[in-house]
This record gives structure tokens, C-alpha cells and sequence, in this order.
């Protein structure tokens, strides 16, 4: 990169302090020398609480404080769960959010908040891809699931299990289908997205012996979805569809329910997920775990996944940058 070429920047929301967010960005930030500029929202004079090394972070220029309300003496107590730490968490994300609403361009690391804490703080969501939305006053992003092995699309998010079926509609398939296969050409540069769509019944419902949507819902909009002229295949029964090695065959999943999709992520590859926020004008993208309050403060943190975080953070960027 040029010298005098400004380096990229992302915004990044602290999170929950006393889980593992702050470690695993601090031990990631030094894999990005001279090709990102990070600015941390975090209330003032909170960078000594971690041992220095985000001081020296600071020193060198490879972070930025960006100052957010909040209590700059709260004590990180690793592992413990606390609603003024919620109350940072959402001050945190809100403020990182409008920074780049304001500033287009600049890209958005959220990481991992402890949901309970983050509602009692005020947030009308519990997930930062609900709020994400709502901030920017656009819709709900996609949430996308990925690693180096797949891509996977969340049909119903944050829901009941029990909801689920009700909430699975030809309309909501067909929105969030084409959804995704927006994305995959904008945001990763494929030019024509192939995607598997997954059953909501056990063995895609048994030619109708195990549920009825299959045959009544998800057939007739995926042949709709083709003969529109899209790349559409399912409904595949999830087992067998992970299990024989299909999801190598496609661009994209779209996966029925949160558990569905986020296993097979995890399984492939736990210390390399991210989550993406697809339709968003910021280009939001997270580790794929949580707060692991068990492990917080060790130094036992993996932070493979906050690296890849980043790095598809940069490539989707620059997808989008050469798509316009």
C-alpha cells in the first residue's frame, strides 16, 4: 500500500469487558500492522484496564479511542456478568454504528455482548443484527453465517423453535433467498449464486409423512425462484445435506432455523466463524462466538475468529467498492 494512501478503517464496539471480546481484539490487532486503522469506542481512560498492552496499541497508532459515555471507572471483573457492563456494551455499538453511518466507507467490528445485560442496558433487541437495522432505518440485515468451508443464510433468527414453522412463508423465502443472493454477488464477487435451500422437517418431510411444508411451501418457491431464473436447489434434509458433503457444491445455505445453520458453521470450523450483517449499508461482520465468560481473563481466548472477523470485513469492502 502507498504510504500516503489512508489506511481503511474500522469501527469497533467494545462489547461485554468482562468477557473475551477485548482480549481476542487486542491479540488480533498487531495481524493488521499498517493495513487498518481501528477507532474503539470505549469510555475514557478505560485502555489501562488491559495490562498496557491496548495503551501501546495506541502508541504505535493501530487503535483509536473514540470516547462514549459511559463509567470510566467500571471494573473489569472477568467472567462475571454485570448490567453496567450491558450499559457500556449498547453505548459502545450505538455510537459505533452512527460513526459509520456518518463516515461511509468505514467498516464494523462488533464484539461479543452478553445479550441479557445488553436488553437491560435499554436495547429494544437482543442481538446486535436486530439493532443494527433499526439504527441505520433500514431493514432487518440477513444474518450470514460463514467460514472458509460455507456460507450460511439464517431463514428465522432469534426466535422459539416452536415459532418457527408459522413464521415460514413462500414470501419470507423468497425475500430472504434473494437476500442472500444479492449479497453473494456484491458482497464476494460471485456472479451468479448458486444456493441450497434447507428442509424444515426430518428427511424433507417424507413426501409429506413427516409436515406438510415442504410440499406446500418450500417446492413451490423454489421452483418459482428458478423459473425467475435463479439458481435455487432443495429443499435438502440438513443431515444428509451436510453429512454426503453437498454444501461443497454450492455458494450459498439457506439454513431454516438458528440451530440448523450456525452447527454446521461451528463444526467446520468454531475458531474461523464470522457473522455477517448482509444488506446493510455498513459492512458488519463479527466473531462467531460469544462472551465465554468460563475462559475470560485466562488468556486462554482463541482469536482466529476476531482475525477472520477483520479480514472479510476488508474483502467484502473491496467487493463492494469494485461492484460500484
Amino acid at each position: 500500500m502507498n504510504s500516503k494512501s489512508p489506511l481503511p478503517k474500522i469501527a469497533v464496539s467494545c462489547g461485554d469487558l468482562n468477557g473475551i471480546g477485548m482480549e481476542v481484539f487486542i491479540r488480533s490487532v498487531p495481524h493488521f500492522h499498517d493495513r487498518v486503522k481501528f477507532l474503539l469506542f470505549l469510555p475514557s481512560g478505560m485502555d489501562s484496564a488491559f495490562e498496557g498492552i491496548l495503551s501501546r496499541l495506541i502508541a504505535l497508532g493501530q487503535v483509536e479511542i473514540i470516547p462514549v459515555q459511559g463509567n470510566s471507572g467500571f471494573k473489569v471483573e472477568p467472567g462475571l456478568f454485570s448490567e453496567e457492563a450491558g450499559k457500556i456494551a449498547l453505548a459502545s455499538f450505538t455510537n459505533a454504528v452512527l460513526y459509520g453511518k456518518e463516515n461511509p466507507g468505514t467498516g464494523l467490528l462488533t464484539l461479543p455482548i452478553n445479550k441479557k445485560s445488553f436488553v437491560s442496558a435499554g436495547s429494544p433487541y437482543s442481538g446486535h443484527t436486530e439493532l443494527l437495522g433499526n439504527l441505520l432505518g433500514e431493514s432487518e440485515p440477513l444474518m450470514i453465517l460463514m467460514n472458509n468451508y460455507m456460507k450460511v443464510a439464517l431463514l428465522t433468527v432469534h426466535i422459539p423453535v416452536q415459532s418457527v414453522s408459522s413464521l415460514i412463508t413462500r414470501e419470507r423465502i423468497r425475500d430472504r433467498f434473494l437476500r442472500l443472493n444479492e449479497s453473494l454477488k456484491q458482497d464476494f464477487g460471485i456472479k451468479n449464486p448458486s444456493i441450497a435451500i434447507l428442509s424444515l422437517n426430518p428427511h424433507a418431510g417424507d413426501g409429506g409423512t413427516i409436515g406438510q411444508e415442504e410440499l406446500t411451501v418450500y417446492e413451490p418457491e423454489i421452483a418459482s425462484l428458478n423459473k425467475d431464473g435463479f439458481k435455487a436447489s432443495g429443499p435438502f434434509a440438513a443431515d444428509g445435506f451436510f453429512g454426503a458433503g453437498l454444501h461443497k457444491k454450492f455458494d450459498g445455505i439457506l439454513a431454516s432455523y438458528h440451530d440448523q445453520g450456525l452447527i454446521p458453521v461451528k463444526l467446520s470450523g468454531m475458531d474461523s466463524g464470522v457473522n455477517f450483517s448482509a444488506g446493510s449499508s455498513l459492512v458488519r461482520t463479527s466473531p462467531d462466538h460469544g462472551t465465554a465468560y468460563d475462559i475470560a481473563g485466562k488468556g486462554l481466548a482463541n482469536p482466529s475468529s476476531t482475525i477472520q472477523a477483520i479480514e472479510w470485513n476488508l474483502k467484502i469492502q473491496h467487493h463492494r467498492k469494485v461492484a460500484h
